[in-house]
């Protein structure tokens, strides 16, 4: 009995071991000692409070999103490890963030300039690496190109939605651009192409077409189809994305 209680645990440990092996790239483990002094030397920080040994769909997820982003110098990526055992090693972290053991794993973007205030990553969306990427994008200032986007185009994507918002002609210019910009592919496929079309549906359809034309993909997500048109509409959603509504605001009166 002795024997095979020790052979358990022996193989355990080499489970453990080889689990833990299995190594976050492009992610940096935090603890209660390092987590304040290093979030502190970046602008923003993406980071995941997960149990002590990650594994699943989740976490492969988040591994592929901090290697898509190793050259954004002003993110970090971190983990937290959580151990409801022995020590309890970074609990009392956990508990500083709100973070429940039954809700793991959480990832949060904590801000170095408000470091004790963080933006949920919402608890309905699933974990996958381009969800990752839009939740990164639309709470902070960083550019992180989601699968099938360029980050010129979406720089164009942007600006044409700002015209937009204030003179169609200013649109129709940054279309201009854009099929400038892409002449310089020499006729080669890119994804180029559908910025400039969905720009054109907007300046036929308006504004509105930006959020009818993503529910219309989505429907279709749900059909069965080849692994390349799925490739596509997940390309499409993508870029969809880039064009952002911009409301036109006007600044209140103050009597005098």
């Amino acid at each position: 009995m002795f024997l095979l209680k020790y052979y358990f645990l022996t193989l355990l440990a080499i489970g453990v071991l080889l689990h833990s092996g299995e190594a976050c790239k492009g992610c940096v483990e935090l603890d209660e000692i390092t987590f304040d002094k290093l979030i502190s030397r970046f602008p923003a920080t993406l980071v995941k409070f997960d149990v002590a040994y990650p594994y699943g769909d989740k976490h492969e997820a988040f591994s592929a999103f901090a290697q898509d982003v190793a050259e954004v110098d002003d993110l970090l990526v971190a983990l937290v490890g959580i151990k409801d055992y022995g020590e309890k090693d970074n609990a009392n972290l956990g508990k500083k963030y709100n973070v429940e053991e039954k809700d793991l794993p959480r990832i949060k973007i904590i801000k170095r300039d408000n470091p004790k205030e963080w933006i949920d990553y919402p608890a309905d969306l699933p974990v996958t690496k381009d969800n990752i990427k839009t939740f990164v994008r639309e709470n902070t200032n960083l550019y992180i190109g989601l699968t099938g986007c360029l980050q010129e185009f979406d720089e164009l994507a942007a600006r044409f939605m700002e015209a937009l918002a204030k003179d169609e002609k200013e649109a129709q210019e940054v279309l201009k651009e854009a099929q400038e910009e892409e002449k310089k592919f020499n006729g080669e496929e890119n994804s180029g192409r559908m910025y400039i079309a969905i720009m054109q549906r907007v300046l036929e359809k308006g504004e509105d077409f930006i959020e009818s034309e993503r529910e219309r993909v989505k429907g279709l997500q749900g059909k069965k189809l080849s692994p390349s048109k799925k490739l596509l509409l997940e390309h499409r959603l993508n870029i969809l994305a880039a064009f952002k509504h911009t409301k036109s605001t006007t600044s209140d009166k103050s009597e005098l």
